[in-house]
Order: structure tokens, then sequence, then C-alpha cells
């Protein structure tokens, strides 16, 4: 039967690790002072490149994975500084946690082998195709269906609030892939759409929102073959943290 740690056990160590690394974190941070909270959704390459050359992207994850090991505490205290600092580093570190768990358990080799050194090196720029006219949010209601044929998959439907699709070169994107199937999205790498995109100022500051209003849009996969029916897997990860 698993125990959770003591207070007496692993608790104490994690904290002193956590709190050493966030005076690391904040030394950094310091030297980039005259950049912080100057770009809102927006990226600082010379930042990102400092926090990658560090090995920070995906330090929690195995050696092999391209990770050190690194503990949860670590990663909290990185998302918690670059926060509160408001260091310009937002999407190279949402990479980490919205999509890296996700290809590291789910992913084929071959996606693996393409997707975690670009999460790695700051350098993938994504943005999310979830949301829907009907749907919201809920990712059991989509309506967007990708259907194959040949080599190809013909998608037709509508996303909307996907924030800073104007930037990314690839779409993480839910859709129905049967729709016999009880309801259950399912999930695709694709190629940035171009085709009847339509880009609004959002209310947060800096933020621009793409909304997709691609009817019989034609992607080949560009990331290997995608596993149908079971996208709702890819996704259990983003589940735990809220976006807004």
């Amino acid at each position: 039967m698993a125990t959770w740690p003591t207070s007496s056990s692993r608790a104490p160590d994690h904290c002193r690790r956590g709190e050493a690394f966030r005076t690391e974190v904040r030394a950094l941070f310091g030297t980039y002072a005259d950049r912080l909270g100057r770009i809102e959704m927006g990226e600082d390459e010379e930042l990102v490149r400092a926090v990658a050359d560090r090995g920070w992207l995906g330090f929690t994850r195995p050696e092999e994975a391209g990770g050190r090991n690194a503990s949860p505490t670590e990663q909290v205290v990185l998302n918690e500084e670059a926060a509160y600092q408001r260091a310009p580093a937002i999407k190279a570190l949402g990479a980490v946690t919205l999509l890296g768990d996700s290809i590291l358990r789910h992913r084929t080799p071959d996606q693996k082998e393409q997707f975690l050194p670009l999460i790695r090196s700051g350098q993938l720029t994504f943005c999310l195709g979830y949301s829907e006219p009907e749907a919201g949010s809920d990712l059991a209601s989509l309506r967007t269906r990708a259907v194959r044929d040949g080599e190809d998959w013909v998608i037709n439907g509508q996303k909307l609030w996907t924030s800073g699709g104007h930037e990314a070169d690839w779409l993480w994107l839910a859709v129905r892939t049967d729709p016999d199937a009880p309801p259950a999205p399912g999930h695709h790498h694709v190629p940035r759409p171009d085709e009847h995109a339509r880009h609004h100022r959002a209310a947060a500051p800096g933020a621009v929102r793409r909304d997709l209003l691609h009817r019989l849009l034609r992607r080949r996969p560009r990331s290997g073959r995608p596993a149908r029916g079971r996208g709702e897997r890819g996704l259990e990860g983003h589940h735990r943290f809220p976006r807004g």
C-alpha cells in the first residue's frame, strides 16, 4: 500500500532544494531585470535561451528523456518565480507543462524525438485548438471532426480562443476522429493553419487570440501517425493546469 512521505522524511529535503533553487532562479532573472514585465504574452529570446542553457525546461524528466530528475518542488519554484517576476518566457514554460508530459507518455518514438528537443530548447511555438463555439472547453462535446483520407486528415470544424495562434508553428488540436464512439476527443499535432483565420485583440495586455474557421482543411501529419480514439490520454495532463 502506497504511503505519503511524512514531514520528517522527504519534505524537508524538497524544501531545502526548492529554496536553494529559488536563489538560483532569482539570480538569473535579476540579470534580465530591465526586461521583466515588459512582454505580457511574449518571449524574450535571450532569456529563454538562458533558461534552456541551464537545462531548466523539462528538467523534472528522467535523464533518458533529456531531463535531470529534478524534483517537482523545483518545477513549482521556477513557475512561481517566472509568474511573480513576469518573466517573458511564458510560452517556453507552457510547452513544458501543457505538452511535454503528454508527449513523453503517449506519443510515438518519432514524435518524442521531434518535439522533446524543441521543448527543451524553448523553440517549440504552439497554440491549443480546444475551445469551440458550441462546446466551450468541454472536450467531450467537441464537434470538429478529422476524417482519414489516404495519408491525409480532412479536418472540418471551428476553433476559438487559440491565444498566440498568430505566432505559433504548431497547433495542438483536439478533434473527434470517430463520431460513433463514446464522447472523447482524438488528438493531433498539425502545422498551424493560416486558411480562414481571424485575429482578435484579447482583454489581457499583449494577448492576441486567433479564431480558426477552417472547413474541410486537409493536413498530412508531419509528426507521425496519430493514435485514433485515444486522444483523451494525450490530453489528461492538461486538466491539471487550468487555462484562463
